[in-house]
């Protein structure tokens, strides 16, 4: 794939970023279920790598996906909601992951 820059990454490279990220969206499940103080401040600095990666792949349709619904989590109190939310995220890299093996 080609970046806004000009440089191309592998798919290979991108399934490997999609793989990692799942396990980052992953680890917002504890850090909610335990209350844990640096929730926010994870959750920002996930979306603050999501928002610039957007911007490098010319707004992709499943990566805007993928920010919409991790956005959703942001206020999100219902524990229940707020898991499946994170499962949905978890799915979309999934696909992501998918489609990239699918143009390899």
């Amino acid at each position: 794939m080609i970046n806004v820059y000009g440089g191309d990454i592998s798919n290979d490279d991108l399934k490997l970023y999609f793989k990692r990220l799942i396990n980052k969206i992953f680890k917002l499940l504890p850090l909610k279920e335990e209350g844990c103080g640096t929730l926010e401040q994870y959750f920002d600095s996930l979306m603050l790598e999501l928002c610039g990666g957007e911007e490098l792949f010319y707004h992709h349709e499943m990566f805007l996906e993928l920010i919409f619904n991790l956005y959703s989590l942001k206020d999100l109190e219902e524990i229940k909601l707020y898991r499946s939310q994170v499962f949905k995220c978890i799915n979309i890299c999934q696909n992501i992951c998918n489609k990239l093996e699918v143009n390899h």
